[in-house]
């Protein structure tokens, strides 16, 4: 089954696992899509590692039959593939005007 959800709304333990399970990696694979958007964006490899480190999980999904995390500093947005241990893409939330509660297309 497939689900998107918001980080907030798991329960207190699901939510600490994931974030002390991604926070655990200590080499993240950058993926082929993240670094070309990086560089489209103008954004820095220490941005990335600065949201992994300090940013708030926001939202959690399986869509593409992985579990994927939404961690948010600020504007900035980093999508992690917590499966593959890959950093999918980079953005800002209002990067298509997207309000907070649709970052991953809405709930």
């Amino acid at each position: 089954m497939q689900y998107k959800i918001r980080a907030r709304t798991l329960h207190h333990g699901t939510y600490a696992k994931l974030v002390k399970e991604y926070k655990a990696v200590s080499c993240w694979t950058i993926t082929n899509h993240c670094a070309i958007k990086l560089d489209e964006r103008q954004f820095a490899y220490e941005d990335i590692f600065k949201v992994i480190d300090e940013g708030e999980f926001t939202e959690y999904h399986t869509m593409k039959d992985t579990r994927r995390a939404l961690v948010k500093q600020d504007d900035l947005c980093v999508v992690l593939d917590l499966d593959d241990q890959a950093i999918i893409t980079v953005f800002t939330s209002n990067e298509y005007g997207q309000k907070e509660n649709q970052l991953f297309g809405g709930i």
